[in-house]
């Protein structure tokens, strides 16, 4: 592990990030063990991930196989600029019925460029 990397609870600035509607990068493992990492669209909500996956999603396949998960957020305005989350998938069953216009492109437009 490296010294610096924040651990629960987050700061505000790392909160403040996550809270906005920035591009992120979701990997999953594969059930022979290699990572996959795909363009993924998340809320921040009540200090959690959300990740919309329907059941045509591979990748909910192998987090049903293996919950192991990362997120990394990149600040839209610099990609220098990022958070990684890791952890496990928690949750699942019937989700919660969707917005009717989730926001879905770069600062909560419909446009996902």
């Amino acid at each position: 592990m490296m010294d610096g990397m924040p651990k629960p609870p987050l700061t505000a600035p790392t909160t403040d990030l996550l809270a906005k509607p920035n591009p992120a990068v979701i990997t999953t493992v594969r059930p022979d063990g290699q990572p996959v990492s795909v363009a993924t669209w998340y809320l921040w909500e009540d200090g959690r991930v959300l990740v919309n996956m329907d059941e045509g999603r591979k990748r909910l396949d192998y987090l049903r196989e293996d919950p192991r998960v990362s997120l990394t957020v990149l600040d839209a305005d610099g990609w220098y600029t990022h958070v990684s989350l890791q952890g496990r998938v928690v949750g699942g069953g019937d989700p919660p019925p969707a917005p009717e216009n989730p926001p879905r492109g770069p600062r909560g437009t419909s446009d996902p460029q």
